[in-house]
């Protein structure tokens, strides 16, 4: 499912071509991927990563652009083993490494600001690491045709995609069904996510 194709469905299902309609399209595929990211978070599209290299003696990391949920954070340390850091909140590793010009092996870390992580101790090398994230991906749009949602998820973006043309329009009976289909293909998805989560922490379902 790409742009011109969904567009053209919800013309075609509300039988409406006029412009104020098309106007309101785009908006209506914003809603509905915002939407969607606040119902599946753990949707593949939106799991990624960013990379760096932490400063010998500094504390912090900046979190990788756009980052909406942090799910872990890991290091390559000196055999070339990824070392997983564990997560507490910024009081705990501020009172656990509270001299930070002082170095070790970082074994912790927290977020400390909207757009800061902490670390601690506080790096005593170079170290390569990983920030496991939640963002959402660049939406579909006229200038951004195809998607991973579009074409993965074609469902529960068309789905979400009516149920907000059809309140832009004020189609309640319309506005109904397609939120009932939206919810249901949600629900599938959550599913989905579930099962794949528990594969990957190794429960043998």
């Amino acid at each position: 499912m790409d742009y011109d194709a969904l567009v053209a469905d919800v013309q075609e299902i509300f039988e409406d071509d006029g412009t104020e309609l098309l106007a309101a399209i785009p908006d209506c595929i914003k809603r509905t991927e915002n939407r969607i990211f606040k119902d599946v978070p753990n949707l593949p599209p939106f799991r990624t990563t960013g990379t760096g290299s932490m400063v010998v003696g500094t504390a912090t990391v900046a979190k990788p652009t756009d980052t909406r949920i942090i799910r872990q954070m890991s290091y390559v340390n000196g055999s070339s083993q990824e070392v997983f850091l564990l997560r507490r909140t910024d009081s705990f590793v501020k009172q656990y490494w509270p001299t930070v010009s002082s170095t070790s092996t970082p074994k912790f870390f927290a977020e400390d600001d909207e757009g800061t992580l902490r670390i601690a101790p506080t790096p005593d090398d170079t170290y390569a690491y990983t920030v496991y994230i939640l963002k959402k991906p660049t939406g579909m749009s006229s200038g951004n045709t195809t998607t991973e949602l579009g074409d993965k998820y074609e469902n529960v973006l068309t789905y979400g995609t009516f149920w907000e043309s059809a309140k832009f329009l004020m189609d309640a009976e319309s506005e109904a069904r397609w939120e009932k289909d939206y919810k249901e293909e949600v629900a599938k998805l959550q599913q989905e996510v579930g099962r794949v989560y528990r594969n990957e922490y190794g429960s043998g379902v």
